[in-house]
């Protein structure tokens, strides 16, 4: 069954994973959420890391806020 995602596969090396820390986790959680017939437990891991994404954000704002 073809992707029906707006955004495209992303495949190893993907340029996404080296610049945008917080917007590649969100892609592969959603990403996730389309695979099927897996024994993945596809719910609760791509919720997993939308939240590795959100507290990498939190941190850096922090970060931010400490230096600034």
């Amino acid at each position: 069954m073809p992707r029906e995602s707006k955004e495209p596969a992303t495949m190893p090396g993907d340029p996404l994973y080296d610049t945008d820390f917080y917007a590649w986790p969100q892609q592969q959680a959603r990403l996730l959420l389309e695979v099927r017939d897996n024994r993945l437990d596809a719910e609760n891991l791509a919720e997993e890391v939308a939240d590795l994404a959100n507290s990498g954000l939190r941190w850096a704002i922090a970060a931010y806020d400490a230096w600034a």
